[in-house]
């Protein structure tokens, strides 16, 4: 009986006891849920490291013990392995020895570490995992696959480790522009100008699955081009009478040209020679004195190994130049004849002081092989003991023969 007595007496003391130690679980179990680290992130990344942060837990503001975050890593995002502690202090790491341009899940929490016992006394609760990723491969190249006159198209090679791409385009390497991050490897570059190189460079790029971490890799350079505008070919290639070589030369506004095909008939338009070159002018060297030429140009840049052409230019002549054959004078008249040159529709005629052609004056036009004159030289008369110099210039529509040698009269 008395033995009950006790027992009972003593139960308010059991129920007093169990309450505490039901109130000590709670707090226990509190304290853990309290001590979870936020903000975990990625903050940098190499080709085997990445580097991670996050926000302290509540916890070390309001004075229960931590001094330890543990940090671990998966590759599945399901079974995880320690990488280690780091100082409750600290709210950053860097995790080594990742493989390139590859994925890992890291997560951290707080814990109370035994350093004696290589124990953990007080639990946290982990933080969200997340997605971590090091820096793929490179690009090892880039090449054009289509021009048009405003647009040029490139792709690149599949990068390793990389999930999507940064292109940029510009006229110049210090002015290209970011145009697009893309999944894709072929780029069309629209509303550009006809004749135009634009450098185009490629960084892939390894991001994570909720786009909130991107690591970038080496960048790689190219040089696309638009369809070339037509060139302008000399109104005076440069035929010397004697000589069997034609000089024909040409104007481009092409910023960036591969070459230039050239054509050259006879004066029966028979083809005479195609030949590719990558300078603004071309030496014929079979011309015959008995014919005229045509040329014509079109340039062309290489896309993806193959010549894209653009358009022909207008065909252009060359002549060689007239023969003065006599210069007479008669009552202040001086009359020039020379020979005639096959394919001129007329001939110019110029005068001055001196044999030097660049310092005559064009005096008059003739249909025929002479021309007859009382002024030259900017007005000055014919007069005795005078010597005046002349020089004449074969003419096919808008294209002219070199000058002649010089004829002077008295």
């Amino acid at each position: 009986m008395k033995k009950n007595s006790i027992f009972s007496k003593m139960l308010p003391l059991f129920g007093v006891l169990l309450s505490c130690a039901l109130m000590l679980c709670f707090r226990i179990d509190a304290s853990a849920a309290n001590t979870q680290p936020t903000d975990l992130k990625q903050t940098a990344a190499t080709t085997t490291k990445v580097s991670i942060s996050w926000t302290a837990p509540s916890t070390q503001q309001t004075g229960n013990d931590y001094n330890r975050i543990l940090v671990q890593c998966s590759k599945d995002n399901k079974t995880w392995v320690d990488k280690g502690y780091v100082d409750a202090k600290v709210t950053s790491a860097t995790l080594i020895g990742i493989e390139r341009g590859t994925s890992q899940y890291v997560r951290v929490k707080a814990v109370s570490y035994n350093d004696a016992t290589k124990k953990i006394l007080v639990d946290g609760a982990w933080s969200e995992a997340i997605e971590v990723v090091t820096i793929p491969y490179s690009v090892s190249g880039i090449t054009q696959t289509a021009a048009a006159k405003t647009s040029a198209t490139f792709t690149w090679p599949e990068v390793k480790g990389a999930n999507c791409y940064d292109v940029y385009v510009g006229t110049s390497y210090s002015n290209a522009k970011f145009v697009t991050r893309m999944t894709g490897r072929e780029l069309t570059a629209k509303s550009k100008k006809q004749g135009y190189a634009y450098y185009v460079k490629v960084v892939p790029v390894r991001m994570t699955a909720d786009s909130k971490y991107a690591a970038l890799g080496m960048e790689t350079w190219g040089i696309v081009k638009t369809t070339p505008k037509t060139v302008t070919v000399s109104k005076a290639n440069s035929w010397e009478r004697g000589s069997k070589s034609i000089d024909f030369t040409w104007t481009s506004s092409n910023k960036k040209v591969d070459g230039y095909q050239v054509k050259i008939y006879n004066s029966k338009s028979k083809l005479q020679t195609t030949v590719d070159t990558k300078k603004t002018s071309y030496t014929y060297t079979k011309a015959k004195s008995s014919e005229y030429y045509k040329i014509k140009v079109r340039p062309y840049i290489k896309v993806n190994g193959k010549k894209k052409y653009g358009a022909w230019s207008a065909t252009a002549v060359a002549m060689i130049a007239p023969k003065i054959t006599e210069v007479s004078q008669e009552d202040n008249k001086a009359t020039i004849t020379w020979s005639a040159v096959k394919g001129a529709t007329s001939y110019d005629i110029y005068a001055g002081s001196t044999p030097d052609f660049e310092s005559m004056s064009k005096i008059g036009t003739s249909k025929s092989t002479s021309f007859t004159t009382g002024v030259v030289n900017n007005n000055a008369a014919v007069a005795s003991n005078k010597r005046v110099y002349f020089c004449v210039k074969a003419k096919k529509s808008a294209y002219t023969s070199l000058a002649s040698d010089a004829g002077f009269s008295n």
